[in-house]
This record gives C-alpha cells, structure tokens and sequence, in this order.
C-alpha cells in the first residue's frame, strides 16, 4: 500500500485485511497514512499504517477494528523528532469538520460471510446505517420503501408483510411459498414462508440490503435478494444507557406512543458484557368500521426485547449468546371494500391478527491458522394466528342458508433449529476464498377453522384443516475471488444443496361428514452458481458484471372443500397437488465510485432476469389458498443511488425502472392478461436530506426530510380483474434540539396527508368478488424525547 490520503489508506487497508474498520471516533486523524509493503498481521500493519497521524486502534473482535483519535502529548524536542520521509499529503481535516465531511465516518464494513466494503463488491448493495433508521424515523422494515432503490414493502399490516426486491413479485398473497426475499437478522435466516414478523429496529447498528439471487452463499429464500438486520453487540468497556419516549396523533385516528430502553453493561471490562433492549409501542388505529359501529380498530400494539451476551474467549475468540422476543397484535385489518369510502369499512366482524417471534443464539467465532472460523446456532419460534370475515364464502362450506358472520381462523406456527459453519480465508493475497456448510431442520404446524352460528345462536365447525409440514435443508456452499491483474478480479460461488419436504394433512366438512387426508414427500437437489468479474478504474471507481442464480423449493397443496380437484397432468387446470420449484437467472453490470474528495457517492446498475415456473400464492373459488406455477418472466431493470455528504449536510437519492412481464404461461393456467408483475411499479424514486448545524451552548440543530413516489401497478397477475394501485407520494419531515444527552424531535409523517392505494389485498374471501383498497397511514404528527446516560 502506498503513503497515501488516510481515508483512502484505511479504505483500502479493509478490502485487503477482510476486517470492518469504523473511524467515527478518529476523524481528527492527520496527514496521510503511511506506506505498508510486506505480510502483516491485521494489528502490525495498522500500527505501521497509522504511525505519526495522531490516531490509535482497538481491535472490538476477531473482526471489527474502531479507530481512536489520541490525546495530544507534548511535541518532543527538536533534536528528538524524528519526520518519517512521505509524499505530500492533502491538508488534514479541520476540527469543525463533521462525520459526514468525508468518507471516514462511512467507513463501516461488513458484508455479509466476509468482511467487505460496500463499494468493493462486485454486486448491487446498499446498507442503511442506525443515523439513517433513526433520521428516517423507521420502526420496522416495512418503513424503508423509498430508502433504497429497487424495494418496496406490502402494507396488508403490521407481521404480515411481504418484500420485494428489483420486482420480482409473486403477488401479495401468503401461503405454502418459501418468501422470495431472504431475510436474516445478524448471522441468521428467521423466516421461512412466513411473511415479515416485523421485528423493532430499535438498537440496530445497521440494515443491509443486497438485491439480485443470493442462492450461491444463502440458498432458497434469497431468490429475490437478501435483508439483513445487523444489532449493536454489547460493548465491553463502556456502561452506557438510552431511554426513549414518543407520542404522536394522526388525523382522524386515535394517538400513539412508545417507549424504548436500552442497556449496555461491561460485566468484567474488554472480556464480559450484556446488552438489553425492551421496547413497548401503540399504533392508533384510524379505521372506522360502519357495519359494526367501531372507530379506530386497527390499532397495534407491540412488545419485545432482545438479550445480547458477549464473552472473549481470547484476544482472537469470541463468543456471542442472546435472545430475541417479541409480540405484536393487530386489532383489526386496514383495508376499504364495498360501499365504504376513504378510511372507513363495512364488514360483519373484525379481522385482528397475532404475531409472536423468539429467537435463542450462540455464535463462536475465531481465527484459526486456516482462516476465521464461525459456526452460528439458533432456535427460532414463529406464531401467526389471523381472522377473516368468510360469510360471503361460508355457503360453499355448509347447506342451506348462512346465519351470521362466519370468521376463518388460520394458525400457524413455525419452529426452526439452523446451524452454519463457515471458514473465510486469512487476509493478504492473491486468492481470498471462503466455504461453509448449512443445516436448517424446521416444522410448521397450520390449523384452520371456518365457523358460523346455528341456529340455537351457538357456533358450529363447517371447515376445518390440520397440516403439518416437516422440512429439511442440507448445504454446501463456497466462493473463492481471485486477483487476475492489479486492476481485475474474478468470483466464483456455488452452493450444492438438498432440501425434503413431507406433508401430513386432513381437511373436513362436519355439516357433510366428511374428511380428506393426504401424505406426500419430496426431495429437491440442486446446484446455484455465481460468477462475477470486477474492474477497479481508479483507487475510487470501479465496475463489475455478474450472473447468479436464485431457487425455491417445491411443495404440496392441501386446502380446499371436499371435492376439490388436484390434479397431477401437467395439462389440466391448476390447482396441482404438488407445485414446482422455481429458479431465478440475473445478469447484471454496474459502476460504483466515489468523487470530489469523497463528497459524492454514486452506483448503477442495469440488470436483466429470468424467473422460471413461477410460484405464487392464489385464492381457490372458495378463497382458500394454493400455490401455483404460472409459468416464465423476465425483468429488465435500471438503478441508480447517490449520495452528496459536505459540512453537516447530506442528500442521498435514488430510482428504478423496472418492465416486468409473463412471457410464458403454464398451458394448465388460465389464461392471463398482464404485461407485469403484481406490485411492481415501472417507476419509484425516494430522497432523503438531512443537516445539522451546531447553534451554540453544545446543542445542534437538525433538519431531516425524506420523499418517496411509488409509481402504478396491479394488485394481482390477472390485470382484467385487479385494480390498479400505486402512484403515490408519501415522506417524513422532522426538526430537532440536541446535545450530548439530550435530543428532542418534532415530526410529521405523511406531511401531504396522502391517501394512495397501496400495495395490499386485505381479506382472500372477498378479493375476487369485490374492489379492496387499502390507503396510506393519514398525517401523523407527534414528539420524540431521548435521555443517553
């Protein structure tokens, strides 16, 4: 490495070491760093790179290095200095210089499997970091549509979202489908096919966000792309304490609040600490039900927490224990149907919905004269219970005439044990390569219950099913880059992989005496490659191409009322007692490069995909769910993200273009006329600006605004039947006081008190028979107070 500017040193220092560098705490450092040729290890070489710039370092793991500015000493005698010849170096940042000045503050890496920055891998990632989250005020996932190109949220309600990632959707709609976007929190996948718990992002360090197939390193699941949830690991030398506090109104609603706490405890300094976080909010609802003379009833409430233990083994050991909880209910659904206008409903009962999730870890990680060695474990536990309003379908389930409201109660729970082992080759070198291994055993257990009252006012079973699904993944994965010339560099990945699925179910219409039971088993096996091929322009700009493959695994359909035909002939009308597996091929090419002294921040990309046998989620005559294939798409996409950071203040935009569309259609389909997909607009933008400014007396004023346009779409494959949707604007304004243990936030969202269709069925039972809409949150204003100990 040569002497050269430090944020470009440190920089480059971390692609080569394959370790996360943050330097909040060093933007103070001096001059330029120092030149390093030779082989050394991660500590030797910083210490050799950072001599003489007024900076030291602090190895937190195996892992992670933080930066320090040092307190001046006493300059030395004349006689006793001794200046290290250099080149010149560019004027050394100010003191008044903020974190966003440069791109020392951003230098934060962690790639998923191995350390990398973000603007040196050769594919489409983007990461929102805890300032991000919190200027933008998000409180869960589905709160980062417009944040990041290329991704858009369903809005069925809280713990029942789906994600989507470049457009490849496959409806709105949740069932026997593995979810096409993967979705981890630290080192762990936490969701199978059930769509988003919508766990807190409180306390959370970072999001990352990385789009295309992620089959090679990540297997099914990731056919769409990946999120990852990254938290806060406890510290080890510093006690520290968060406590906040928020009430809010929304127009025509009732009022929210919440309460977040956070802990950070060193048990025995730089050896020893727990981290706990407990979390309570209220969502006020602002749906009114006419029917049944109700206001507000979709309020949520959610309660959770999370546990995080942290012990060094050694100076190369660590090991990483915790616990994850959380609970959330919904009062009712958010949907519009029928005669009923803008935020109001009329259906027979409410549709609340239960969603619970836990999750219990242990994570070792270490060097080893191989490389870096992790083996991640965890048990996770899903619980999704919800109720829909079935009256309009119960006469297809019971004779004679129907005598009330008829809920359809539906669940589900999920229980995993995941075990990965990975070993990621030592930094240095021509070669860097990583291999690992997977094992996923899961069972999920459905039940689903139709009733409606009798006569004598008692309510009696007209529909019910019991299935039980036990699945199993085995897998093999590795990739190895390779640095062809100084300037390009090669990928190769691919994952081997063995997936069983065995299905036990029985239906049964107790007004008809009857039952239907059934028991099926497979086995998909496969293979997913990755290949990628990258060129560094200059030390600030690169461009890359690549082609990966996605894949999900094949299952069973079971539900339907007696007589409900499944067939097995790939020519008769769908459903099919057994669906296909589906693959997912992208090719991609784009740019990434930072310009004018790291002020701007730039990266495009132009992708092309083929999605094959398309799985997805459909409601039967009756409104009961199965799983088709439908058959090819294709997507041909353009994105683009930039970032412009100078002084204390920082604009981040981004936009996709998107032409999705069925270019083959299963000749035991019916017939559809779409050329998209369901959910994919062909065009969404979003910003973000945020400043700061220093008012005296050690408080800052801060300024953020965000915007976000989610062009038009349909809600379903079938464009002769679904409603258009989209084309909306939403965006968040706040303005704040702080300073180093205090901050209060005024805020406004959805300022223009927009009321869009959004992206959302609402109820299976209704869908083909009447319009559902389902409009954004109304404005909601409220105040944030924070305390820091």
């Amino acid at each position: 490495m040569p002497a050269e500017r430090l944020t470009d040193a440190l920089f480059d220092f971390a692609v080569q070491a394959n370790v996360s560098i943050s330097v909040d705490a060093g933007a103070g450092c001096r001059g330029a760093g120092n030149r390093v040729l030779g082989n050394y290890s991660v500590k030797d070489g910083l210490t050799k790179l950072l001599a003489g710039s007024g900076c030291a370092f602090r190895m937190v793991d195996v892992s992670t290095v933080r930066v320090m500015r040092l307190v001046p000493e006493p300059s030395p005698a004349p006689s006793q200095r001794r200046t290290p010849p250099r080149p010149a170096a560019p004027p050394p940042p100010t003191q008044r210089q903020t974190a966003s000045d440069s791109a020392l503050s951003e230098l934060v890496v962690t790639a998923t499997r191995r350390s990398a920055l973000p603007d040196s891998l050769p594919l489409a990632m983007s990461t929102l970091s805890a300032s991000d989250l919190q200027g933008s005020r998000a409180s869960g996932i589905g709160d980062l549509t417009g944040q990041s190109a290329g991704l858009t949220v369903t809005n069925l309600g809280p713990g029942r979202d789906k994600f989507i990632i470049r457009g490849q959707s496959d409806g709105p709609l949740t069932g026997h489908t593995q979810a096409a976007v993967g979705l981890y929190v630290d080192d762990v996948r936490i969701a199978y096919n059930n769509p988003d718990p919508d766990l807190s992002l409180v306390d959370v360090d970072r999001v990352e966000i990385l789009r295309g197939p992620q089959g090679s390193l990540y297997g099914a699941g990731s056919i769409a792309g990946l999120l990852r949830i990254v938290t806060r690991p406890p510290d080890l030398e510093h006690p520290s304490a968060a406590v906040s506090v928020t009430a809010a109104g929304t127009r025509g609603g009732a009022g929210s609040e919440s309460l977040d706490a956070v802990a950070n405890l060193p048990l025995q300094t730089d050896r020893l600490g727990v981290r706990v976080v407990f979390y309570r909010d209220h969502d006020g609802g602002y749906f009114d039900d006419v029917l049944l003379h109700r206001k507000n009833t979709n309020y949520t409430d959610r309660t959770g927490g999370r546990l995080a233990i942290r012990y060094r083994l050694s100076d190369d050991w660590t090991v990483n224990a915790g616990l994850i909880r959380q609970a959330l209910y919904s009062g009712d659904s958010q949907y519009a149907i029928g005669g009923a206008n803008g935020l109001q409903r009329a259906v027979m009962l409410l549709e609340p919905s239960d969603n619970e999730f836990t999750e219990g870890y242990l994570t070792v990680e270490g060097d080893t004269s191989l490389g870096r060695f992790k083996n991640a474990f965890s048990l996770i536990e899903h619980e999704l219970d919800s109720r829909y309003d079935a009256t309009t379908a119960a006469p297809l389930f019971q004779p004679g005439p129907v005598l009330g409201p008829s809920p359809y109660d539906d669940a589900n729970r999920t229980e995993l044990a995941v075990d990965e082992v990975s070993l990621v080759s030592p930094g240095g070198g021509r070669l860097q390569w990583l291999m690992g291994g997977f094992l996923a055993v899961g069972r999920q257990d459905g039940h689903a219950a139709m009733t409606t009252p009798a006569p004598d006012g008692s309510s009696r079973l007209i529909y019910s099913e019991a299935r039980r699904d036990n699945t199993l993944e085995l897998a093999l994965f590795g990739e190895a880059t390779y640095e062809l010339t100084p300037k390009l560099t090669a990928t190769l990945g691919a994952r081997l992989y063995g997936t069983r699925v065995s299905t036990n179910a029985v239906t049964a219409q107790p007004m008809f005496h009857g039952q239907a039971a059934f028991k099926g088993e497979l086995w998909d096996t496969g293979f997913a490659p990755r290949l990628a091929l990258q060129y560094q322009l200059t030390g600030h700009a690169m461009v890359y191409a690549q082609a990966a493959e996605g894949y999900r695994a094949g299952g069973f359909n079971t539900s339907g009322p007696l007589g409900q035909i499944f067939s097995n002939a790939a020519s008769a009308p769908q459903p099919y007692r057994r669906f296909g597996g589906d693959e997912l091929w992208m090719v991609e090419t784009g740019a990434k490069a930072r310009l004018w002294r790291d002020h701007v921040n730039l990266r495009a990309a132009v992708f092309y995909s083929r999605w094959s046998n398309v799985q997805s989620d459909l409601p039967l005559r009756s409104g009961l769910p199965f799983t088709a294939n439908l058959g090819d798409a294709r997507n041909v996409g353009v994105e683009l993200e930039a970032a412009y950071s100078v002084g204390g203040l920082r604009l981040r935009v981004n936009g996709a273009l998107d032409r999705p569309e069925l270019v083959r259609l299963n000749p035991g389909f019916p017939t559809i006329q779409h050329s998209g997909l369901p959910g994919v607009p062909r065009t969404s933008v979003g910003a973000d600006l945020r400043y700061a400014q220093p008012i005296g007396q050690g408080l800052t004023a801060t300024f953020n605004a965000q915007y976000a346009y989610v062009g038009v779409s349909r809600l379903t494959f079938d464009a002769s039947t679904a409603p258009a949707q989209g084309g909306f604007s939403t965006g968040r304004i706040s303005l704040g006081l702080s300073n180093d243990h205090w901050s209060v936030t005024a805020f406004v969202d959805n300022p223009a008190n927009s009321i869009g269709n959004t992206f959302a069925y609402g109820n299976p039972f209704t869908l083909r028979r009447a319009a559902q809409v389902t409009p954004q949150r109304p404005r909601t204003a409220g105040v944030e107070l924070q305390r820091a100990f």
